[in-house]
This record gives C-alpha cells, structure tokens and sequence, in this order.
C-alpha cells in the first residue's frame, strides 16, 4: 500500500492524530478487500478473520498503536510526577508481580465460553488487578489495568477494540471495588466493594458496547458488513437478526458475561486474597534479598 502518509515520521503522526488517522483510513478502506459476499464473509476461523483484516488495515493498526501509548503514557506520567514518593521500590516489585500475573492470563490463559460468540474470550485476568487495588489501594490497580493493556497491545488482533473494552471495563471494575474496600477494609466492605464494581462495569459494558465497540468493531473488521458478526451470532442465537441484533447482544451476551467475569473475579479474590499476599510477600522479599546480594 503506497500511502505517503506512512513515510512520516511518528512523532508527526502523534502530534496531528484526528488528520493523519482520517487519512490513513481513506487509504485503507479504499485499499480493502470488498467483502459484501456472504460466502466469503462466513467465518472459518476467528484467527483468519483477525490474520486477513490485520494485512488490510495495517496502517489504522499503526496508527493506533501511536495514538494509544501518547493517550495512555500522559495521564501515567502525571501520576509519576504528582506522587513522587508513592512508587516505593518495594510497591513497583508488587505492581510488576500483578502485572505479569495479570499479563499472563490475559494473554496465554484465555479461552471461549460455551453459548456466547467465538469473538468474546474468558480469563482471569481481573484478578491479580483485583488484588493489587485491594492490598495497595485503587491507584495501584489502575496502574495494574494500564499496564496490561499496553502489554497487550503488540498482541491485538482486533485493532485494540477488545483491549480497549477491558481497559474501560477493568478501570470501572477496580476504581469501585478498591475504592469501597480503601474506607471499608473488613470482609462486608469487600462483599460491597465487588458487588457495586459488578453492577457499574456491567452497565459500562452495556453503554460501550451499545453505542460505541460493536460499530467500530464492524467498521474495522468486517468493512461496515454486519454478515460476519452476525453469523458469529447466529451460531449461539440462531434467530439474531440485523434489528434484533442490540437486543440479543446486550440482554444474552453483554450482560451475562460481564456478570461471570465479575463474579468468579470477586469470588477469586475473596478467597486467595490473605494467602495470596503472604505469598507475594515471600516473592519481594526474596527478590531484595538477592538485589542486595548483589550489590555487595
């Protein structure tokens, strides 16, 4: 694809974000592949779709990938900057051991629920987020849920769309739970905590989702062409139509898996969260112990 618009440098393309992206798309989308059959639209393979979208819209996935770090780098730095005694060295050992736990779920531990659509992937991943916004307080969980989510951004494969819905989903989920927990730290403020989180990323999701992902999501990946993703649906919901595609999408998708994700994320939680710190404890203290041996 000869688009000057690639040629530029990146910081260019950061700086002049809205241009160069509304560019960048025209490219792309008069470049794709026109995929209004739906026999070549029926999909075999969710990593097929993802491998052939990826190939024809590699310069929105670019800049994306820019536009993402500039908007996620910021707001982290001014964190850094305004609590500078906050990342103690034994907090950021706590935060790179949820990090890592978090990552390794998130990306190697994921896998499809039966009756919900190819496209939807389960993990427990909120979890190690969870626990670090309930040990070291809801600013360490928000930390936690960036910082997979810029992990995982190499990995996307969907144009960070589903990245994006649990970066949105996991800040939600956490910010309510360990806030409640920070001013109510007993075994009810902890049944609280997740229960309110639960019930506010839910209807985050149904907003999202509602109004926002699923039209970026066909626009993207799929060229504006509701066939594939109705298909997708159609195989858990036989009788999903265009019209009534909201409708089953957020009262037998949306709701219910959002509903799983929090419940056996708060129920994990509520059971490793004791152990789980006196094993942390154990891995840091290990860890600086041999950092001061080898400083010596």
């Amino acid at each position: 694809m000869n688009d000057p618009n690639l040629e530029q440098p990146q910081n260019e393309l950061i700086t002049d974000a809205n241009d160069a992206g509304r560019t960048m798309y025209s490219s792309c989308k008069k470049d794709a592949v026109n995929q209004t059959d739906p026999d070549t639209l029926a999909p075999k393979t969710r990593r097929e779709i993802f491998l052939n979208v990826l190939e024809q819209h590699l310069c929105i996935k670019r800049m994306t990938l820019w536009g993402m770090f500039s908007v996620l780098l910021t707001p982290l730095y001014i964190l850094i900057k305004s609590r500078p005694n906050y990342f103690t060295s034994k907090r950021m050992a706590y935060l790179g051991v949820f990090a890592a736990l978090s990552m390794v779920l998130y990306n190697w531990a994921s896998f499809s629920m039966p009756g919900f659509p190819v496209f939807l992937s389960f993990d427990f991943s909120n979890i190690p987020i969870l626990l670090a916004g309930f040990m070291l307080g809801p600013v360490a969980g928000v930390v936690v849920v960036v910082a997979r989510f810029l992990l995982k951004m190499p990995f996307s494969g969907t144009f960070f769309i589903g990245e994006t819905s649990d970066l949105i989903l996991g800040l939600t989920f956490v910010l309510i739970s360990s806030i409640i927990y920070k001013y109510k730290r007993n075994f009810k403020g902890a049944i609280l905590g997740i229960s309110l989180g639960a019930v506010f990323m839910i209807g985050m999701a149904v907003i999202i989702n509602r109004f926002f992902l699923v039209y970026i999501f066909v626009e993207l990946l799929f060229n504006g062409s509701w066939v594939p993703i109705l298909n997708m649906m159609r195989a858990v919901h036989s009788t999903v139509t265009r019209e009534s595609f909201f409708t089953y999408y957020i009262l037998f998708v949306t709701i219910p898996f959002n509903l799983l994700t929090a419940v056996s994320t708060g129920a994990v939680t509520l059971i490793l969260y004791k152990r789980l710190q006196r094993f942390v404890d154990h891995i840091i203290g290990r860890v600086q112990v041999r950092k001061k041996r080898m400083d010596k």
